[in-house]
């Protein structure tokens, strides 16, 4: 056994990285070793199979392998199903699988566990071995045999399916208890304790223990390593293997790489405890960070040398920005900084003597400025929360001149506040309006009068006339003022609009003379009357049409409503609207579709009525609800009007005629507004994934729990998988860990159909999908290109990624792995080996 202060000496001497964040950035040893796919070509590629343990078209390109990985490790490390296992302690049971990955087939693991609360004490250290087989436990005599889905259970010598743990043959295996499914490259929750998961080997389905795997975390959505016990659990926290030290996640055990772990300690590209010395700055990646006594990231704010500084929550030194207390720390050195203006992210700030950010009006050296109340940004070219306006270069308060704010005018008097109403400025009547104080330019003021559009300067108009300013029709009364409200001119009884002044043409007004929104039949208010479109006057004792519709003026210009009889013929005029009935049946009249002649409702037959199609029954009421009239099914809305060209109530099947309203029973796409939806023989939706005629279809399937949609997925990059299982959420007893990452495919923007063996950018990234249309996942090789892709399939351009393999960075325009080559990214210089690990320079 040994002390960790001895073990991390040791490994030191290795891998020591340190960097002082005042001077030139020393080595910084990152150590890789990357594995890619088989190369994809675009003519012919291949998906991942989320269902199986191992991806089918990943194999491990040999001469791109760097085959040291951890120098002392266990046995092998194996592509697995990385778990989330639900409890109050832990959330364990999120999965998937990966391939497999040898690091030391024929050495056997040294391992030292460490507790939270003894890290820095001597451990204790155990040897793998091969388990004990209690030979009463052991079944022989069964048989292995696969389901229809290519899962694996075994039967014994009494043909009794098993579940849970077993030995088999000498082979400590597993079968699902609510199924008896094996797991095989899963992880399964541990038979003895139910907080704890174990591994099942991908191909035999041997409980692993003492060893390496490599899993798909939910967590962090991508491939990582853990470490397996000697009980086949994965590991927390600090721990040694063969005398070497490493960190796996608290909560998830994924191994910690090529960063800091919750414990203070950085860990290389191998997972493996790097000594960066202690009471000291470093710079990793562009970032600094300190060092205690204890070779420990420090956080929070803390004296050094003298000066205050900050460190964020991943220990990360704030420069050139506020902490949480909205303190800020200069931009070069990082040390508080106090009564000076400062930039971040091009907005200007002043700290005061503790360094926090001033907010509201303050002053400063005898000008006064204002900053936000809320963020402490400088507001400049613009009017503070006090209402007064501050320069936009200086951001000093601006007084007794005019300004301009978002294309408007405004003047600000002595105290910096907008000028409202009429003024008179240099010896010029102008007029601002009265709530935001706006210059009026070219057009009227609340005052009456017209104000220039170039100076805003006020004009007398010639009085006693009609003026058409800005295609709006005025009349400038004796006064020199325009005339509002209700007026006769030249013995016309024309409207001019109570605030703004403008003349009422083919305009409705209410009662009290108010202009009535009359657009598409969008009503605000109670029509009344209605001014003729050309000539503005009131209309009276006459039809007249408007907007698609007749209506009926008396001789005192009021509209009718309701039933009257015009010239001898009974018709009706809508109770609100005013419209006239044309072509409808309404209180058990029909309107004729020419005249609007009250008559009788047709019986026992079909009629157009008002671009809709009824049927009227013997007692001429309208049919509503499914009926099968001459042997033809009809669907009938509840007003009575036959479905046509759509489906069902609730979207449900079939689809109705867009001529006759007849239900279609046959195989076929069919057009629903904009939308494209498919039917069986029977005329039912097809739902999800789809297969027509040798091509892959999405008809949507998700959208509610009530109604059927079906619509057919274009232009659209989407998972089945995921949009089904937010649908339709499942628990499940299965105490196997299954498999969770989606396939993604792209719909084609014209047909709708899954394209294959292609790019594809959609809303700005970009996708390779394979043969089958799945998007390829993970490190792919593709026209001899190494890529890498999202779990969403996204394709990685001009970033790290850091996973088991350690840290690569892609091409920001081809998304090719950088390899042998230095560049410099974010202002920090790096070195990437032929496998395309980054080491800083």
């Amino acid at each position: 056994m040994e002390k960790n202060d001895k073990a991390k000496k040791n490994a030191s001497k290795k891998y020591l990285i340190a960097f002082s964040c005042a001077s030139a950035l020393a080595s910084f040893a990152l150590i890789a070793g990357a594995a890619f796919a088989d190369e994809v070509t675009a003519s012919e590629t291949l998906k991942n199979d989320t269902t199986a343990s191992v991806t089918a078209n990943l194999e491990t390109t040999a001469d791109l392998v760097e085959t040291k990985g951890i120098e002392a490790t266990a046995s092998a490390e194996s592509s697995t199903v990385a778990p989330e296992l639900a409890s109050s302690e832990n959330a364990r049971e999120r999965a998937s699988a990966s391939t497999n990955e040898s690091q030391s087939p024929t050495e056997t693991a040294n391992v030292e566990a460490h507790t939270a609360s003894t890290r820095d004490s001597t451990t204790s250290e155990t040897t793998a071995t091969t388990p004990v087989i209690n030979e009463d436990l052991n079944v022989t005599g069964g048989q292995y045999y696969s389901d229809q889905n290519g899962k694996w259970h075994y039967r014994d010598a009494n043909g009794k399916d098993l579940t849970g743990p077993q030995t088999i043959d000498g082979v400590q295996v597993y079968f699902d208890k609510e199924n008896g499914i094996q797991a095989k490259g899963v992880f399964a929750k541990d038979p003895n304790d139910a907080k704890k998961l174990n591994f099942y080997d991908k191909d035999s389905g041997a409980l692993l223990k003492n060893q390496f795997i490599v899993a798909y975390s939910n967590d962090t959505k991508q491939y990582e390593r853990y470490y397996l016990d000697d009980k086949g659990n994965p590991v927390y926290g600090e721990y040694r293997i063969n005398r070497r030290s490493s960190y796996f996640d608290d909560k998830f055990g994924t191994q910690i790489i090529d960063r800091f772990a919750p414990n203070g300690h950085f860990y290389d590209q191998d997972g493996v405890f790097v000594n960066l010395g202690t009471n000291r700055f470093v710079e990793i990646k562009g970032k600094c960070y300190y060092l205690n006594d204890r070779g420990q990231i420090i956080k929070g704010n803390h004296i050094i040398n003298g000066a205050q500084v900050y460190f964020d929550e991943n220990g990360v030194q704030i420069k050139g920005n506020f902490d949480k207390d909205n303190r800020y720390y200069d931009e070069h050195t990082g040390k508080l900084v106090s009564n000076r203006f400062v930039t971040v992210n091009d907005k200007s700030y002043f700290v005061g003597a503790k360094g926090v950010a001033m907010k509201g009006a303050t002053r400063i050296d005898g000008k006064e400025y204002y900053f936000d109340k809320k963020t402490g940004a400088q507001v400049k070219g613009d009017f503070g929360g006090n209402g007064k306006y501050y320069d936009a270069s200086t951001g000093a308060l601006v007084t007794n001149r005019y300004v301009n704010v978002d294309k408007y005018w405004y003047y600000v008097d002595a105290e910096g506040k907008p000028l409202k109403g009429s003024q008179t400025i240099n010896n010029v009547p102008v007029y601002f309006d009265s709530y935001y104080g706006r210059q009026v330019k070219g057009d009227f003021g609340d005052d009456g009068y017209y104000y220039d559009k170039d100076s805003g300067a006020r004009i007398t108009l010639e009085k006693n006339r009609y003026h058409n300013i800005n295609n709006h029709w005025y009349y400038v009364g004796s006064n020199g003022k325009i005339l509002k409200g209700d007026h006769i001119i030249n013995g016309a009884q024309v409207h001019f609009d109570r605030v703004f002044g403008i003349q009422a043409k083919d305009d409705f007004v209410d009662e009290d003379g108010i202009n009535v929104l009359y657009d598409s039949f969008v009503v605000f208010g109670n029509p009344v009357k209605y001014y003729d479109k050309d000539t503005g006057e009131l209309v009276k004792g006459r039809y007249f049409t408007t907007r698609g519709k007749w209506f009926y003026a008396d001789k005192q210009g009021n509209i009718l409503k309701g039933a009257h009889t015009i010239d001898g013929v009974p018709v009706y005029f809508d109770d609100h609207l005013g419209t006239q009935f044309k072509n409808v049946v309404k209180n058990g009249h029909y309107y004729d579709k020419d005249t609007g002649e009250q008559k009788d409702v047709p019986r026992n037959q079909f009629v157009h009525v008002d671009n809709g199609l009824f049927y009227y029954d013997k007692d001429g009421k309208p049919l509503s609800d499914s009926h099968t009239i001459n042997g033809v099914t009809y669907s009938f809305y509840e007003d009575g009007q036959a479905r046509r060209g759509t489906f069902g109530p609730y979207g449900s099947g079939p689809f109705y005629d867009k001529v006759t309203g007849a239900a279609v029973r046959e195989k076929g796409f069919h057009q629903v507004g904009g939308d494209w939806y498919y039917t069986d023989e029977n005329g039912n939706k097809l739902l999800g994934l789809q297969e027509i005629d040798g091509k892959l279809y999405y008809l949507d399937n998700t959208e509610s729990t009530s109604l059927v949609t079906g619509y057919l997925a274009k232009d659209k990059v989407l998972s089945p998988e995921q949009k089904e299982s937010t649908r339709y959420p499942r628990t499940s007893s299965s105490t196997i860990i299954e498999p969770k990452i989606h396939s993604y495919y792209y719909f084609d923007a014209e047909t709708g159909a899954a394209v294959t063996n292609q790019f594809v950018n959609w809303k700005g990234n970009w996708y390779y999908f394979g043969k089958d249309g799945k998007a390829l996942l993970f490190d792919q090789v593709i026209n001899g290109q190494h890529l890498y892709f999202d779990y969403e399939g996204k394709q990685v351009k001009g970033d790290f990624v850091t996973d088991y393999k350690g840290t690569r960075f892609y091409d920001e325009n081809s998304g090719e792995l950088v390899t042998n080559q230095t560049r410099t990214i974010n202002g920090v210089t790096y070195h990437f080996d032929e496998n395309g690990r980054a080491k800083q320079l």
